[in-house]
């Protein structure tokens, strides 16, 4: 399944109007049960349709492109079908603008299915119209249909992302430069990365939270369509709450419930959450992936609903899984546990189970393996990169865990714990990780897994659980190529006889200046316990080594004044910053002060490597269409 990212909150309004006649009577006006009709079709230019409704419809229902079908007539082509690019609900509500693929002055028919009213009635028996096709340019230029946080909206979220939905793509490249999207507010501008969410949807996610109680202005210009129309530059204004929230969001309950059978092949997922949630950064994974479908969120950002496009398979064993880190509220505060729920649209559960205990590591923060997450993942995905949760536990006080309810399958048990208290499981950050079959503390690398057949027991699956050390941080500069790409060498050196030139005991290389966060640790650089001087090279001759006289160079602490970072047994060093700075005037690169040509950067085995890949994988819920 894709990652599900969503701009904006699927309205539910309930008609049940109430009106009170005097204090001995009342009357309620009948309940909605007809389902939205079509008034008109129409042709806008050679990529675009409006169909327009008798009501307001959902947006949910009424943006799924799969409600509708065009195609070419007279009938002897009927199978020749108009692709459906993506579909975007208006302003009014009522119209749904289709962006589809080139049209000729033709005839077309439409059939529509699926699209609900305001109260829930869809269109079941499919409504089939005609209308005439264009070949005329596209002159309409972009709109922005949606936008959260709203004009003059007050108490918004500190960690709240702006969201953007405009009615038609929009060329994030066109011109050979991005357009001009900025927020300022609290003293100055806003550091955020821009992320697609849509077809036509984007999230503005601020690199940190916003300030408390501050007015902040959010400014659009340069937007253009896939045919270079301009939307006209826009800008508005709003204001972050005065409320401190530092708890995490939790899930309160799901549809299906945990542990439920003879769940419906045509029902919908639910989450509910204790507050509203930040709905650009969910992740969550469905196993076995059931395909697209739609998301919407309701009650007020705390329930989300998917709804998939197919049945789901008779007789089948299900497992969602949410990973600590995979959602956020509002404030920024990120989930710390983690969620699974396995359901069967069959009479019963499988009976498959492994179960066995967790020794710690000796005098690191992971000698105590009491509450660690032991997961049951598949082998056949893991080895990309990625993995399947069919289940998990708890270790609890005595040192064991025990995985029930497991269907089938080969698996490649781990666990993992968060030791150094920042709510993310990431062992490339120094969190404690235990694979099966693997002990790092004597270098065995190799895991061992798990059959489960005919629903059988397995006991003394027994692991360590290892406090991985890790040194991370970022790199500032601001010198004479702050503006310029380059490669950013980030090296540690051993601290005896130092010198900047001197080949690092590890390094990585990176693009400047995307990419100015580093990490180093026992997991996927090999990182030995010792002490370390933490450099920056920005390389700007390409020569893959430092040269004095040219390259801007930083080390932690200073380049004078550089501090020692100490790692032993599993004890890390984060949020390290390394500031590089130019050369001194009238120095210049010599070939005796040039450090030597860097080989390739040391990783362990690509199986190891790829366990915080499959950690943090972008998971679940389908991309709504």
């Amino acid at each position: 399944m894709t990652r599900a990212l969503r701009s904006s909150l699927l309205a539910l309004p309930l008609v049940l109007a109430i009106a009170s006649c005097g204090s001995d009577s009342t009357s309620t006006a009948p309940p909605d049960t007809t389902p939205p009709a079509v008034t008109s079709v129409t042709a806008v230019d050679l990529f675009h349709v409006d169909v327009t409704f008798n009501e307001a419809v959902q947006r949910a229902s009424a943006e799924q492109s799969s409600n509708y079908i065009i195609r070419i007539l007279p009938p002897a082509m009927a199978t020749d079908t108009l692709t459906i690019a993506f579909a975007t609900l208006g302003t009014d509500q009522r119209t749904v603008t289709l962006s589809t693929w080139a049209m000729g002055p033709a005839e077309y028919s439409i059939g529509i299915a699926g699209v609900k009213d305001a109260s829930g009635n869809a269109i079941q028996t499919p409504v089939v119209t005609t209308f005439n096709g264009t070949d005329a340019a596209d002159t309409t230029p972009p709109v922005l249909v949606d936008r959260s946080p709203t004009p003059g909206a007050t108490g918004v979220g500190v960690g709240q992302p702006v969201t953007l939905r405009f009615s038609e793509v929009v060329d994030l490249t066109a011109g050979g430069s991005d357009p001009e999207w900025v927020v300022t507010g609290g003293g100055g501008p806003v550091s955020f990365q821009t992320e697609q969410v849509g077809y036509a949807e984007f999230a503005l996610v601020q690199d940190a939270p916003l300030a408390a109680g501050t007015q902040y202005t959010v400014t659009l210009n340069g937007v253009l369509d896939a045919g270079g129309n301009p939307m006209p530059g826009t800008s508005w204004s709003f204001t972050t709450t005065n409320q401190t929230d530092t708890t995490p969001p939790t899930i309160v309950s799901t549809v299906p419930a945990n542990n439920a059978t003879n769940v419906s092949i045509s029902g919908d997922f639910k989450i509910t959450f204790s507050e509203p949630i930040n709905q650009s950064v969910f992740e969550a994974q469905l196993t076995p992936d059931p395909g697209d479908g739609t998301v919407s969120w309701s009650n007020g950002g705390k329930t989300l609903t998917f709804d998939p496009d197919a049945p789901l398979l008779a007789n089948q064993v299900y497992t969602l899984a949410v990973l600590p880190g995979a959602y956020q509220d509002l404030a920024g505060n990120k989930n710390t546990q983690l969620y699974t729920v396995i359901f069967s649209t069959g009479a019963t559960l499988p009976a498959g189970s492994f179960a066995g205990t967790l020794t710690g590591h000796p005098g690191s923060a992971a000698a105590d393996p009491t509450g660690a997450l032991v997961v049951a993942t598949t082998a056949l995905v893991f080895d990309e990169g990625a993995f399947d949760i069919l289940g998990s536990a708890v270790v609890k006080a005595n040192d064991t865990y025990d995985i029930l309810h497991l269907p089938d399958t080969v698996y490649y048990p781990f666990a993992i714990k968060d030791v150094n208290g920042d709510n993310d499981l990431d062992p490339s950050t120094g969190d404690a990780v235990g694979i099966y079959g693997v002990n790092f503390l004597t270098n065995d690398f190799e895991p061992d897994s798990v059959t489960i057949s005919g629903g059988n027991r397995v006991t003394g699956v027994d692991f360590v659980l290892t406090d991985l050390s890790a040194i991370t941080g970022t790199v500032s500069y601001t010198g004479t190529y702050a503006g310029d790409f380059y490669t950013l060498i980030i090296a540690l050196f051993d601290t005896t006889a130092f010198s900047p030139t001197n080949f690092p005991v590890r390094y990585s290389m990176q693009s400047w200046p995307y990419d100015t966060s580093f990490r180093f640790n026992a997991l996927d650089n090999a990182l030995a316990d010792g002490t370390y001087y933490v450099g920056a090279i920005l390389d700007v001759n390409n020569s893959v080594a430092y040269e004095p006289g040219v390259d801007p160079v930083g080390l932690y602490g200073g380049i004078d004044t550089p501090i020692p970072v100490h790692i032993a047994n599993g004890s890390d060093a984060l949020g390290l910053n390394v500031s590089m700075t130019d050369p001194a005037p009238g120095t210049r690169a010599s070939a005796a002060t040039t450090g030597p040509r860097l080989p390739p950067p040391v990783h362990r085995a690509p199986w190891l490597a790829k366990l915080a890949e499959a950690i943090h994988r972008d998971a679940a819920m389908p991309r709504p269409q």
